[in-house]
């Protein structure tokens, strides 16, 4: 599938993968505006319209009040990577509020952050053939919703060091990802003398969560009896049922970009 946006040439097939959208019925875009309602279901029917001005490389979704703080908030993971693709930035505004918002971004009053992408490490013990295609799977489907997967098979090329590796992916990590299967808590649970890189990333993990620094450790129960000792009071995401795998893992996703909402109100 072949497909050009504007003048940038960017193929849909790329963003199929990055956003995890469906182009099943959609052979071309061919314009930046119809980009973004191919990223987000349902902004057409929400009666979204789109102001291009391109000489600020800014776009502004024009929404409905009563629909904004859901797309916004569902879909800022996609929107970031309208911008990457297309190079315009991206803003959400209700009608009422639409021309103010121009006026203060093409003044220069209003100006973006500039989106980081959340880096997640993904730890595992080499098993089987199967369980590394899972694994391998599990971190295309996060990097396919826009978040940094980080794994070995992708990164260390012949000749490179493991350890040289690990400690600077782990020390830059946001989150790190444990696969909790039967011989990864064996390793990780070894006497001091055994355990290999496996165990050494978890000591490097663990070291940073004491310290204190601001990263999170999930474990993403695979298969076995139980987690490892320092997850055993650490709530995990099940991905022991493949039949849910699609709703695991967007209970992830959702989670790793902190959309799981605010408590009902009492």
């Amino acid at each position: 599938m072949g497909a050009f946006i504007g003048s940038k040439g960017v193929n849909i097939a790329r963003l199929s993968r990055l956003a995890s959208v469906r182009f099943n019925l959609i052979e071309y875009v061919e314009d930046p505006n119809e980009l973004l309602r191919v990223l987000i279901p349902g902004f057409r029917n929400a009666g979204g319209q789109l102001l291009v001005d391109r000489e600020h490389k800014v776009v502004v979704a024009v929404v409905p009040e009563k629909t904004q703080t859901k797309i916004t908030n569902k879909y800022a993971h996609l929107a970031a990577l309208y911008e990457e693709v297309t190079g315009l930035s991206l803003y959400f505004s209700t009608p009422e509020r639409r021309d103010l918002l121009l006026e203060e971004v093409r003044s220069g009053l209003l100006r973006k952050p500039r989106r980081r992408r959340l880096k997640v490490f993904v730890s595992y013990k080499w098993e089987d053939a199967a369980h590394n295609e899972w694994v391998e799977t599990l971190a295309r489907n996060l990097r396919r919703n826009g978040i940094e997967a980080i794994l070995d098979r992708w990164e260390v090329r012949l000749g490179d060091s493991f350890t040289d590796y690990m400690t600077s992916r782990i020390g830059s990590a946001d989150v790190i990802l444990f696969i909790i299967t039967t011989r990864s808590v064996a390793v990780v649970e070894a006497p001091p003398s055994e355990g290999g890189a496996l165990k050494f990333e978890m000591q490097m993990a663990t070291a940073r969560r004491t310290a204190g620094e601001n990263m999170r450790l999930i474990g993403i129960y695979r298969e076995g009896l139980r987690p490892p000792a320092h997850l055993r009071d650490h709530r995990y995401a099940d991905f022991r049922d493949d039949s849910r795998y699609a709703e695991n893992l967007r209970d992830l996703i959702d989670d790793l970009y902190e959309r799981r909402g605010a408590p009902p109100v009492l």
